[in-house]
């Protein structure tokens, strides 16, 4: 009749609702090299029975898992429909296959438990998971990831029937050390809050990937430490700097914090023993900075640009570089100044030891742990960490102007910051801050302090307040 059609008022706004051009609509169609493109989440409502039900089922049998569920706030359930499949999805992750999630669950659990196996245990809660763990398992121990996930699945899903006395679960604190058979819902590990085991079951599912980069890295480790000493034999151990009477020290890592520490402790430079790693070099400069001592650990040749890459390397002349002595052997003919060769205590340096007296620094895979090690080796009490943020806030990796400065875009995995907010983080550098953690609390003799800005938190090491 050429009049137009108003259109539907929204409840919960009072506005129209927009209006759908019908013939721009298309119709996804999946091909064998194409997969079906997913909607975005869809909120919707969902009966407080459900809850309740798994509530009253896990007060009987695990009170601390459901404390731990409790303390968080509720999740807003989400779906995302694919025909008449759906899934729910939180922080934009979809926690099981909106296609098969069942058929999913049951060839992940047919990987990982043996059928027939009197206990197993399920990382994660997800329900089809669980089911799945339960067909091949006398008993089940379910340990939460995320609390999130498991708000948002108790909120959706009954627990499995009939499973009572089959049937634990438990909050992440209470099972700090991954037990086997196992399956992990790798969805919620992805939005897993910071635990133990969140950081065990990481560590653990990346063990190949890091064996082979540290294979890599210790070829031709042993040779090359041999050659640096017949090349070198006038440089001194690093054992001579050992009881130097430095009682404060600044170690000063490459991390996006750097130059916020460094400033605040200008003020107080003097009182202070400057121990730079090898990325903080040339940030430190730009900055007007020279340090006291220089720690390089890494065997890569591109290691060689800390120092080239210096404007005014002639204010080295006086600073000492202490070097592990498997790094590339054309690295520490580039110093101008004097060297010290340090063994360190990871296993590819064990035949270096066996033979050299030089002196050992504690690394697990990160410069700034010698760094921090040489601190304490000298006599310092105190030690204030600035630009170890192990971790990328602002999703930068280096501090700026540093030869390695990139931009990462790693969302998947975050820690704890010192702001108490989560930041993104990667495998390595959860790893170093662990090791980092673990060194720091054998120092009972030493106070360790932390001026990163929005790094990660430092277990045993507050913020520093000048």
């Amino acid at each position: 009749n050429g009049r137009a059609r108003r259109r539907p008022i929204r409840a919960d706004t009072g506005q129209q609702c927009p209006r759908v051009d019908i013939l721009n609509r298309r119709r996804f169609i999946a091909t064998p090299s194409r997969f079906p493109t997913l909607p975005g989440p869809k909120r919707i409502v969902t009966t407080a029975t459900m809850m309740h039900e798994n509530q009253v089922l896990l007060e009987r049998t695990s009170a601390a898992f459901l404390r731990w569920v409790e303390s968080g706030l509720a999740e807003p359930v989400c779906r995302s429909e694919h025909g008449d499949q759906t899934a729910l999805v939180v922080d934009g992750v979809h926690l099981v296959s909106p296609l098969d999630a069942a058929g999913e669950a049951r060839r992940l659990a047919e990987d990982g438990i043996p059928d027939g196996s009197a206990q197993a245990w399920v990382y994660g809660v997800c329900p089809a998971l669980v089911a799945a763990a339960l067909e091949r398992a006398e008993r089940v121990s379910v340990v939460g990831l995320s609390r999130r996930a498991a708000s948002a699945h108790l909120q959706a899903a009954s627990l499995p029937e009939g499973s009572t006395d089959r049937l634990r679960f438990f909050a992440p604190d209470e099972c700090p050390t991954p037990r086997h058979p196992r399956v992990v819902a790798s969805a919620e590990l992805r939005i897993a809050e910071g635990s133990t085991i969140r950081d065990a079951l990481v560590f653990e599912l990346a063990e190949a990937a890091q064996a082979n980069h540290q294979a890599t890295i210790n070829e031709g480790l042993t040779e090359r430490g041999f050659a640096n000493r017949r090349q070198h034999p006038q440089d001194d151990p690093v054992r001579a700097l050992f009881s130097a009477g430095c009682t404060k020290a600044i170690v000063a890592g490459g991390g996006p914090g750097l130059a916020e520490g460094i400033n605040a402790l200008m003020p107080r430079r003097s009182e202070f023993t400057l121990i730079a790693v090898s990325t903080a070099l040339v940030p430190l400069e730009k900055m007007g900075v020279v340090p006291d001592a220089v720690v390089l650990i890494d065997a890569a040749p591109e290691m060689s640009r800390h120092i080239t890459e210096l404007a005014h390397p002639e204010r080295m002349s006086s600073i000492p570089l202490v070097y592990a002595l498997g790094v590339d052997t054309r690295v520490p003919t580039l110093w101008p100044g004097p060297r010290y060769a340090a063994l360190l205590t990871t296993p590819g340096y064990a035949n270096l030891r066996d033979k050299l007296d030089l002196g050992t620094l504690y690394a697990s895979g990160t410069v700034t742990h010698a760094a921090a090690d040489l601190a304490v080796q000298m006599g310092a009490r105190d030690v204030v960490f600035c630009g170890v943020d192990l971790a990328y806030p602002g999703g930068t990796s280096h501090a700026q102007g540093a030869v390695a400065n990139e931009i990462r875009a790693i969302k998947s995995l975050t820690v704890e910051s010192v702001t108490g907010a989560p930041v993104p983080t990667g495998i390595n550098l959860l790893g170093y801050l662990r090791d980092l953690e673990h060194y720091i609390s054998a120092q009972s003799h030493v106070r360790f302090w932390n001026t990163s800005p929005a790094g990660a938190k430092i277990a045993g090491a507050p913020r520093y307040e000048p």
